[in-house]
């Protein structure tokens, strides 16, 4: 009944409201889904009304991207003082199908033949059990109410600041931790440190580091409650923050090579094959693509690497119509035509070829991959994309997609953790080295989607039982990485089977749902 009645308040509001903009009948600038450039707009002109968003940040599927942004802003200015995401919870029913599964249900599962905005109603922070969604644990981290900075030009000094305005810190205790390569090596405890509202206070770590050259480095600082309420457990952590001390060297791929020997190739009919110690790779001599990859008798590819250009559509992205203006990235992710190019280089321990890929003619684009394959198992990857007609529109992911072995199901990755983040949802991820089963690292949304990013990733290993599989390991700059135990069709859109038309025309009705209590996939 609550929620009821602040939904209806909510939409009373938004009618006499929303519209009126800086008109004489309203107290505050009310705007609803602004530009964060309209915020700073109205901040910049000397406003005497305060700016409350009436809505914004709309939480349907994998969303709340940006936060962080609007934060920024909204911090910055006096007059803005926050906004209301849209909404609170997932408002599906549970529903049992034709096997006994429960799946969420809504649109045309409560009655095939009334007008519905299908997943229209799901647009929450949690699910109808009220179990978060990731982005519930972005909004958590860009609220919180205390912020560490670090003293410019200082390691191991910091300010905390309390951004209550009426609450001290007297209820939390402050502590550090020194991360090495994603794993804890050393702590500290500050205790209860007294910092009335709106005030701050300095931090001095007193211990000594040891830093390795070839290590990466960050402090963490947090605050936890340090007793129990008729809320929050005792331990529970309110704010942290980390702090990057030193960036890890460059791995060497050719490490140790010196000690193995050289690779042999072959060629029969088609097929190049490169051996070595341990490990057989075959490319395609026409097309370049990679065939077979096995090392010490075990497969690590059930297909090549490729191009990919593509990313199931999330709730919002259907709003926008993502499906139709990107489906030529789509199309480019399928339809693309690969040939080995120039000379196979073999010098000893390591053989080098390129493969040009040509996607569709309307793309006007390519990519062009240098392979390199090491004595010890590495295969190096330089991956080339070039585009010359800039008014393409925005891709939705660019990168490469493979298969592998269905018993690569042990997941460790080097970065932000332990839940799913993207590069506009990241400010709750933590770097640390993560470690999961691929099924649990897929969140159910109700409408199958885009899931399971990680992003910073350094690096991120595949295994079997028996510690065996591929790891992946960022040469560059950290990377963006997801694992699926499915194909992308069973996260891809599909109109309803009464077609896409929903009631209101803001988001197309779809036919797919999340079974609950299993392995998400969609439910036909």
């Amino acid at each position: 009944e609550i929620s009821l009645g602040l939904v209806g308040s909510e939409m009373c509001i938004r009618d006499r409201y929303e519209p009126a903009e800086e008109a004489g009948y309203t107290d505050i600038f009310c705007p609803m889904y602004p530009p964060i450039e309209k915020l700073v707009a109205y901040a910049k002109g000397n406003p005497q009304r305060p700016g409350i968003m009436i809505e914004y940040c709309h939480a349907m599927g994998n969303s709340v991207g940006n936060l962080q942004d609007y934060w920024d802003v909204i911090e910055a200015y006096p007059a803005l003082q926050g906004g209301f995401i849209w909404d609170w919870v997932d408002q599906s029913l549970e529903y049992t199908n034709e096997k006994g599964v429960k799946y969420f249900a809504y649109g045309h599962d409560y009655h095939p033949d009334l007008p519905t905005d299908g997943n229209f109603l799901n647009n929450g922070l949690v699910n109808p059990f009220r179990e978060p969604h990731p982005h519930l644990m972005e909004v958590k981290k860009v609220y919180e109410p205390i912020e560490f900075k670090q003293i410019e030009g200082q390691t191991k000094q910091f300010e905390v600041y309390n951004n209550n305005f009426f609450k001290s810190l007297d209820d939390l205790n402050l502590s550090w931790s020194l991360w090495e390569d994603g794993v804890s090596v050393a702590e500290g405890n500050w205790g209860t440190v007294a910092v009335g509202p709106q005030e701050k206070q300095r931090l001095t770590i007193e211990t000594d580091f040891d830093l390795q050259a070839d290590k990466e480095y960050f402090l963490k600082l947090s605050a936890l409650t340090n007793s129990a309420d008729s809320l929050l457990p005792q331990g529970h952590i309110v704010a942290w923050e980390q702090f990057k001390l030193q960036v890890a060297r460059p791995g060497n791929p050719r490490l140790g090579l010196e000690r193995l020997p050289d690779l042999f190739i072959q060629q029969v009919g088609n097929v190049i094959a490169i051996n070595g110690q341990d490990m057989e790779v075959k490319v395609d001599n026409k097309t370049g693509a990679i065939l077979s990859y096995v090392y010490k008798g075990n497969s690590l590819l059930l297909s090549s690497p490729k191009p990919n250009f593509w990313r199931p559509p999330t709730d919002n992205d259907l709003g926008n119509g993502m499906q139709k203006w990107a489906a030529i990235w789509k199309r480019a992710s399928e339809e693309q035509r690969s040939v080995r190019v120039g000379e196979i280089v073999h010098s000893g321990k390591e053989v080098r070829y390129e493969v040009k890929y040509a996607l569709p003619p309307e793309t006007g684009a390519e990519v062009l991959i240098r392979y390199t394959i090491l004595a010890n198992g590495v295969l190096w990857v330089d991956y080339h994309f070039s585009a010359k007609d800039t008014s393409l529109p925005k891709l939705p992911r660019m990168g490469l997609q493979l298969r592998l072995p269905e018993s690569f199901e042990f997941m460790e990755w080097y970065g932000n953790g332990p839940h799913e983040t993207y590069a506009d949802r990241k400010t709750a991820g933590e770097i640390a080295q993560w470690k999961g089963r691929v099924w649990d690292e897929i969140h159910q949304y109700s409408r199958p989607q885009e899931t399971g990013n990680k992003t910073d990733v350094r690096w991120m290993s595949l295994k079997n039982q028996k510690g065996i599989g591929l790891q992946l390991i960022a040469m560059t700059s950290p990377l963006s990485v997801s694992a699926w135990p499915f194909d992308t069709e069973a996260l891809d859109f599909v109109a309803g089977e009464q077609g896409a038309a929903s009631a209101s025309g803001l988001v197309p009705n779809t036919s797919k749902h999340c079974l609950l209590h299993t392995s998400p996939s969609p439910r036909d």
